[in-house]
């Protein structure tokens, strides 16, 4: 099993200016590198160890298979050891854009 919080990738946005962003944004689907599309959305956890904290979760076909909390923004690997970093680096992207 992998360790969690494996690796970095680097982000130009904090967590928190993203999770603001999809909260506003009409833009939630999204392609990482390689083609592999998914959604982002903006939640605030209801259960578990991180209760009643923000996290991004990331779909396919409506379906979560990550999400990112604070503390695993700008690492490769979410708390479960769950690959983020092509994904976070894809929202990521996305905001510069828009910045722009």
């Amino acid at each position: 099993m992998p360790k969690t919080h494996q690796g970095s990738v680097e982000l130009k946005h904090s967590f928190e200016d993203c999770h603001r962003w999809l909260s506003r944004s009409r833009t939630n689907r999204f392609a990482a590198r390689g083609g592999g599309r998914f959604e982002a959305l903006a939640y605030t956890a209801g259960k578990g160890p991180h209760k009643g904290e923000k996290v991004i979760r990331f779909l396919k076909k409506g379906r979560e298979f990550a999400r990112a909390y604070t503390c695993c923004w700008g690492h490769d690997r979410n708390c479960g050891g769950t690959q983020i970093g092509v994904l976070c680096t894809a929202l990521d992207a996305t905001m510069q854009m828009e910045d722009s």
